[in-house]
């Protein structure tokens, strides 16, 4: 995969976009919960960057059909480091203040609208079909590892200096970021349409047609809603209250994390190994069961031990059930519409998990433990998947190109 220079360049960009952006959150976190005392803040600085990303990427569906796909991913790089880079210069200059972080979360939200459709949806131009499956395995892996090693880096960037040179690291990375993506590097295809406002929302409502009237992208697309909103949302939201709760420590914390990553990358991995082999949906559905037999599982466990394998566990099914969905969906889908598809396919995964935690804190004010929403989590999951097993037909009896 790596021979191919279009490929290597966007994996590239990838890899030090996904360290630059988890760099950015951690020192966000850090600087919330140290320097301005509001830990229980961050939420809303989630919430803040995640309304304008659900509310805008199926515009940036559009914008990725109509523009050159690396085009648009440049200039969102660009954008998101002037970004970073002015959270460096308020730190420095001590004006960095909670107003200021939610400015700056929703600036960094709306041009992930842009970017995430582009970047999902131009791996299908740059590589051939018959290797999809291998370079979106390639991709989710290297997402994974480098968004756990990128708190590490910020985290040792604070400790050893200040959160304005891990803002100002996160920046770099993102500017590099950007010059592996440069349009003339990657030389995807050049689109010569043009946009009016009518013809926009005209393509809007198209998109969402389309999505409609394919039983492969509308089962697939309902398939991620629910591994997103049943199990990687509220999965991750739950891990510090599970830690507080069973007396365990921030290493504890970290280890149960860093195993529902490891699982999603072996996963990532063995989607890589077994790319050209023919097996049908039959295993999506299979990966689905397990994935909420494992979370119920996990929501009556008690020891922290088994809590970080059952972690791994989950983390490893949920991706098998969803990364052969993403490559099903990229092959069957006409070119001209594959930015607006993946942007709902984004908007299922990105829009949802806001829903999920907002579902959790909701029924835990009003009384539910932790643990027994993660069993109605876990038997909803079963259950629609159930159904998507008995109504999906077509999809189920899909066999792969």
């Amino acid at each position: 995969m790596f021979r191919n220079r279009p490929f290597l360049l966007v994996w590239l960009a990838t890899a030090f976009s996904t360290i630059g952006f988890s760099m950015y959150m951690i020192t966000v976190s850090w600087h919330l919960a140290n320097n301005l005392g509001m830990a229980e803040a961050v939420g809303i600085v989630l919430t803040t960057a995640a309304v304008p990303r659900v509310a805008v990427m199926v515009l940036g569906g559009v914008l990725a059909d109509k523009y050159q796909k690396s085009k648009v991913m440049f200039w969102t790089h660009v954008f998101q480091s002037i970004t970073i880079a002015g959270l460096c210069f308020f730190f420095t200059e001590s004006l960095l203040s909670f107003p200021l972080l939610l400015l700056f979360a929703f600036f960094m939200g709306l041009f992930d609208a842009f970017y995430w459709p582009a970047s999902s949806s131009i791996i299908p131009s740059i590589v051939r079909e018959e290797d999809l499956q291998r370079a979106n395995s390639l991709q989710q892996g290297s997402h994974t590892f480098f968004y756990v090693l990128g708190p590490v880096l910020g985290g040792a960037l604070i400790s050893a200096f200040s959160v304005g040179v891990s803002f100002l690291v996160s920046a770099l990375m993102i500017v590099l970021s950007a010059v592996f993506v440069f349009p003339g590097f990657i030389k995807d295809e050049v689109m010569a349409d043009t946009l009016g406002k009518t013809q926009m929302i005209h393509e809007l409502r198209e998109g969402f047609r389309y999505v409609r009237r394919s039983p492969v992208l509308l089962w697939g697309v309902i398939i991620i809603v629910m591994v997103h909103f049943f199990v990687l949302g509220p999965l991750g939201n739950s891990f510090p209250i599970l830690v507080t709760m069973l007396k365990g420590s921030a290493l504890d914390l970290s280890y149960m994390e860093a195993a529902l990553g490891a699982g999603t990358f072996l996963a990532a991995l063995l989607m890589f190994v077994i790319s050209k082999k023919n097996l049908g949906t039959k295993p999506i559905f299979i990966a689905l069961f397990a994935t909420a037999i494992l979370v119920v599982i996990f929501s009556r466990i008690d020891r922290i031990p088994i809590l970080i394998l059952l972690s791994a566990g989950i983390g490893f099914a949920a991706i098998a059930a969803y990364l052969p969905i993403i490559t099903l969906i990229q092959q069957r889908t006409d070119k001209e519409k594959l930015g607006r598809v993946m942007s709902i396919v984004s908007l299922s995964s990105n829009g949802v998990e806001p829903l999920a935690f907002a579902f959790l804190s909701v029924m835990m004010t009003a009384g539910f433990s932790v643990q027994t929403l993660l069993t109605m989590l876990g038997m909803g999951c079963l259950v629609c998947g159930m159904i998507v097993f008995v109504r999906g037909k077509a999809f189920r009896n899909l066999q792969e190109a």
